[in-house]
């Protein structure tokens, strides 16, 4: 399932333009010579073209050599007829598509296979009947992917898939309230044994390790990528998931929520609107001293930096970014997958990094970000290009652009395998350390918070149709339509009312008279979206049935007055787990509410 890219910027990027701005632009052209062309020109473009076709055959024979297959494993639910793999570079968008081949098969699956070259191509997906699905990392680090109703999860090929990792949890406190830390070990751990483990320390343990820790609709699956990596390498890791959603101290004096633990004190916040106690450095000291001391003492785990690493995404990415900057004698590596550089300026960035000695001692970051518009790549490109181009060690900084990417956690589940080649070899197959990052397409970014929709002056429809947006029901048939929308703080067009329908299952939508067309205010600016028929996650885990659409990307300035139809031929996919009540409609389209 490939993104849509839109013109517009999600929060995050509507801050973060201006940070290292310098660092991200082009190097300006050249004067452009004369139309007329000599013939002595000519020859020398022609000779020219003949040296770059020369070059192109050394480098096709260079790139045979260094090639370095993996075998591809997939593991189908659906027992198609046959899959196609299309193998990605990310930075040179060089593709390959291959015909898998099937080599076995169960009762309810089919095993596909292909080999891939991990020395050229660091992404892959998959092609069936139910069309493309989500690029997924491709390494050494993994033995297979399940596909299932279209989405890739990661498996150990020829194991039974199964996604209920066993884990303990210890309760430690921060700021007087009670944090739960999720400690998961592999099936053959053996706490009497003297074989040691590398640890892998996750923030937003909420969400990483499985779906029953906080009824997440999402999940990183960490605890099977590891499984995976370890059927396939000798590498051996545990995992410490560390919520970060807040709480209430004892006393009920000071509640703290995931934005204050996950953002650290480096100065004056960019947007002067958003809100936070800036916990992050105490937060950061509550890892180093508490979480590590306690899985130290417990587990039989390394304790040196190379075998210790540090991972999060978004404000998660951003704190897992800082924890790593201060205490590089503890974390050898840094995952920073779509991390919230907005949050400060390029002075303030400058200033804390002016702190740092940029020696070999600091820790390797794999850097990720999604797109301009949809993710974080505005902020975090800039950054990253800045640490390449002022002394950082160039063989500590990798990273993976995916400029169809937003900001959600399969996209960061999927690039997982990534961040566990980054954390075992120091490099990233497929992809060059320490060279800047260019994309291709920024969108349509903006200095400020848009607070107005753009409406076209030639639109005969009227300012209130453009008002809202609308949903055909008169094939669907559900009984109530809720409007839900996420990754973006959503503000009311017409009331003002900032976080707008954030909570799931978001905001019961207005039938018009007796027509089957439902509508709800739109939020301004762009947002992922769903329909959906309101029913609660506590009710699906109850067995109750509920529908909606997949996950939407929304624009206002694209989708105002417009009206969503479910395509009702494309069978609605059924969920998985605790989702298993839930069906999700893969296609529909918008088009203009004439009224």
């Amino acid at each position: 399932m490939k993104s849509k890219r839109i013109f517009a910027s999600i929060l995050s990027s509507l801050i973060c333009m201006s940070i290292f701005t310098a660092c991200s632009g082009s190097n300006g052209g050249q004067s452009t010579p004369s139309d007329e062309k000599s013939i002595q020109s000519v020859s020398s473009e022609q000779s020219e073209e003949s040296k770059n076709d020369e070059t192109s055959k050394e480098s096709q024979v260079s790139e045979q050599s260094n090639a370095k297959t993996h075998t591809f494993y997939i593991r189908d639910a659906g027992k198609n007829a046959e899959l196609k793999a299309t193998f990605l570079n990310t930075t040179t968008e060089k593709t390959e598509e291959v015909s898998m081949t099937k080599v076995s098969e169960g009762d309810d699956y089919f095993i596909y296979s292909c080999e891939g070259n991990i020395n050229a191509y660091n992404m892959v997906h998959v092609t069936s009947s139910d069309g493309d699905t989500m690029d997924v990392a491709f390494n050494e680090f993994v033995s297979g992917w399940y596909l299932n109703a279209g989405e890739l999860l990661p498996y150990v090929e020829g194991k039974e898939p199964n996604y209920k990792p066993k884990y303990e949890t210890k309760v430690l406190k921060f700021d007087g309230y009670d944090k739960n830390v999720h400690i998961w070990t592999p099936t053959d751990y053996d706490k009497n044994s003297g074989e040691k483990y590398s640890v892998i320390y996750m923030l937003d343990g909420q969400s990483v390790l499985s779906t029953e820790v906080a009824g997440e609709i999402q999940c990183w699956n960490v605890a099977e990528h590891v499984e995976s990596m370890m059927a396939v390498t000798d590498n051996k890791a545990i995992i410490a998931a560390i919520e970060t959603v807040g709480g209430i101290s004892e006393d009920e004096k000071y509640s703290g929520t995931r934005d204050d633990e996950l953002i650290p004190d480096l100065g004056e916040l960019a947007d002067p609107d958003f809100v936070s106690n800036k916990r992050g450095n105490a937060f950061s000291d509550f890892v180093y001293n508490d979480v590590v001391k306690y899985v130290e003492e417990n587990y039989n785990v390394y304790t040196d930096a190379a075998h210790n690493s540090i991972c999060g995404s978004s404000f998660g990415g951003l704190e897992s970014f800082y924890i790593g900057m201060e205490h590089p004698d503890k974390f050898g590596t840094i995952g920073a997958l779509s991390a919230s550089f907005w949050m400060y300026s390029e002075e303030n960035w400058k200033n804390y990094f002016k702190t740092k000695t940029f020696d070999e001692k600091m820790p390797f970051i794999y850097f990720y970000a999604g797109s301009y518009a949809q993710d974080t790549a505005s902020c975090d490109v800039p950054t990253y290009n800045w640490l390449v181009e002022n002394g950082y060690p160039k063989d500590k900084l990798v990273f993976n652009k995916d400029e169809d990417g937003a900001h959600f956690v399969p996209f960061w589940r999927n690039i997982y395998p990534e961040f566990l080649e980054a954390m075992f070899t120091q490099k990233v197959s497929g992809l060059e350390s320490g060279v800047p990052v260019e994309y291709k397409d920024k969108g349509e970014n903006s200095q400020t918070r848009q607070t107005e929709i753009s409406i076209d002056p030639n639109d005969p429809r009227t300012a209130e149709t453009m008002n809202y947006i609308y949903f055909d029901n008169s094939e669907t048939k559900w009984e109530k339509i809720y409007a839900y929308w996420w990754g973006n703080a959503s503000k009311n067009k017409i009331t003002g009312q900032d976080m707008y329908g954030a909570a799931w299952p978001g905001i019961e939508m207005e039938k018009i008279g007796d027509t089957d067309i439902y509508r709800i205010a739109v939020p301004v600016g762009p947002t992922g979206f769903i329909f959906d028929t309101g029913v609660t996650d506590d009710e699906i885990k109850a067995g109750v049935v509920g529908y909606q659409t997949e996950d939407l990307i929304y624009n206002a300035n694209i989708n105002a007055g417009q009206i969503y139809k479910i395509d009702v031929s494309q069978e609605a996919k059924k969920g998985r787990g605790i989702e298993k009540t839930k069906y999700k409609y893969p296609a529909g389209s918008w088009s203009n509410y004439e009224g």
